[in-house]
């Protein structure tokens, strides 16, 4: 079977429709979530219908515990403060009821879930180098972990006294069944990685196996939503470069 991993789609409808249709031509039996769907981007309550729509499991993010919870968005800075205001304003109270039951892991064939790191899920620890990574694997008991978070696609192997890190190459990589893995999935609505198309993750369970899609979508179009909904500049930016 392969399974669709979708993190970060932040309030952008454009590329997670994107995504969407291009999951669509693959033989996937199941979309999981990671988290974020909200927050930055314009598009909050379209992108949380359609990944509750599409997703078997969906986890709570950062983004969706800053718009539930008592947060003052200032204290967050313009861009994520805007998103969150945003996101405040457009969902329903069905939808943030919703949010509030979504869990911080969950599993999925075997392999664990986080939206960032499986040390003390709730503090949403960013997981960029090898320390972080070490960490991480201290709470990992599955061979396999998939995150996002930091919207940046990465992979974390761990040996038995080694641990490494590499970009991700392209096609289908074969997973060594000796090996522990976190396997960040990346961002589809902002990724950061210095390429805008947005991007996501199949885990072929069958061939043990994964590889790293990325899609290129209107992100003029997105922009032209992000403006009218008067969403943060940066933000507008920072879509159309990946960083």
């Amino acid at each position: 079977m392969r399974i669709a991993l979708i993190s970060d789609i932040h309030g952008n409808q454009v590329a997670l429709e994107a995504v969407l249709a291009d999951i669509d031509l693959y033989e996937v039996g199941e979309i999981v979530c990671l988290g974020d769907i909200i927050g930055y981007g314009s598009d909050a309550a379209e992108c949380l219908d359609l990944v509750r729509d599409r997703s078997s499991k969906i986890l709570m993010g950062n983004h969706e515990v800053f718009t539930i919870f008592p947060f003052n968005p200032r204290d967050l800075g313009g861009a994520a403060g805007r998103g969150i205001e945003h996101a405040r304003e457009v969902l329903s109270e069905e939808q943030l009821d919703w949010i509030a039951r979504r869990p911080m892991t969950e599993e999925v064939a075997g392999a664990t879930l986080v939206h960032a790191s499986l040390n003390n899920p709730e503090e949403f620890y960013h997981v960029l180098k090898l320390r972080h990574a070490k960490k991480h694997f201290q709470h990992q008991d599955a061979p396999l972990c998939f995150n996002g978070h930091t919207h940046n696609p990465i992979i974390f192997e761990k040996g038995e006294n080694w641990i490494e890190s590499c970009k991700p190459p392209d096609g289908f990589i074969s997973l060594n069944p000796r090996s522990k893995y976190l396997i960040n999935v990346g961002s589809v609505g902002q990724p950061r990685d210095d390429n805008p198309s947005a991007c996501y993750v199949i885990f072929d369970t069958d061939k043990y196996a994964i590889s790293f899609e990325r899609v290129e979508y209107d992100v003029g179009k997105a922009q032209k939503r992000f403006e009218e909904a008067k969403m943060h500049p940066s933000v507008i930016k920072r879509i159309a470069k990946g960083h």
